[in-house]
């Protein structure tokens, strides 16, 4: 046999390689389908979950046998298992990572709100950057790099009376952005109370949910840990928000 007949016999082979791999990733895309259903559900049923898992675990071996095969047959180098993927977006090793393609946005928030996780989840769309707060699956802080005029926390403040624009804006011309957030300075200042901040600060995170959750397609990670010892902050329910937030959204879908 010479050269060529060896080269067609392992293109065949990789071909029928290729139909039983994509064979095993509808399955794990299935099985990845119901793992997600069985985590959002008000009761979580640990025995189905622990058994799903087992279960992609035992596909994705076979995947990764089926890989080294076809790489085989095409006389190729074995992949390494770690090797990064080719434009991989550069996150940490651990936590929740993926696209909302996988996974909806308003399905991962309120995932994390069920399993009342600790931690960050930052996104990016385009050129827009995200970041939520979680403490025991409540949003308690938002921050992004394209805020809005008027979810900025100073004019929030000034739409809800509890400061004048001209105080606010003498405030301004004297602040030292090094002193931390603006919001804690003013009431350092005594300029704003506890409460009248702790509102403001709720109806900031709660504008920028609602856009979180209206997002197209955007990548996103989620890594679990201590959320930040913010000297003021929010507090808000999950589920309340994304009700609000379906809401609005089909406020606007009909106009």
């Amino acid at each position: 046999m010479d050269e060529n007949e060896t080269r067609q016999l392992g293109r065949i082979g990789v071909f029928g390689l290729s139909v039983q791999l994509e064979g095993s990733l509808q399955i794990l895309e299935s099985l990845g389908g119901r793992l997600q259903e069985v985590l959002m559900a008000e009761a979580l049923e640990e025995n189905e979950a622990a058994l799903l898992l087992q279960d992609m675990s035992s596909i994705s071996r076979r995947t990764l046998e089926q890989l080294t095969k076809m790489s085989r047959n095409l006389g190729l180098p074995e992949a390494e298992p770690n090797a990064p993927l080719r434009n991989e977006v550069k996150v940490p090793s651990s936590g929740m990572r993926g696209s909302s393609r996988a996974i909806p946005i308003p399905d991962l928030l309120a995932l994390l709100g069920n399993l009342r996780k600790t931690g960050t989840l930052r996104m990016q769309s385009g050129q827009e950057k995200f970041l939520l707060e979680f403490l025991d699956g409540a949003v308690v802080h938002a921050v992004t790099n394209a805020p809005r005029p008027d979810q900025r926390l100073g004019t929030i403040l000034v739409a809800e009376h509890i400061i004048s624009a001209e105080r606010l804006d003498e405030f301004l011309n004297q602040h030292d952005p090094g002193q931390g957030p603006i919001g804690a300075a003013l009431a350092r200042a005594n300029l704003v109370s506890t409460t009248d901040l702790r509102h403001a600060l709720s109806r900031q995170v709660r504008e920028l949910f609602h856009r979180i959750f209206a997002l197209g397609e955007c990548l996103f990670y989620f890594v679990d840990g201590e959320a930040k010892n913010l000297e003021h902050r929010a507090c808000l329910n999950t589920t309340q928000l994304l009700l609000e937030s379906a809401c609005q959204h089909d406020e606007r879908s009909h106009d």
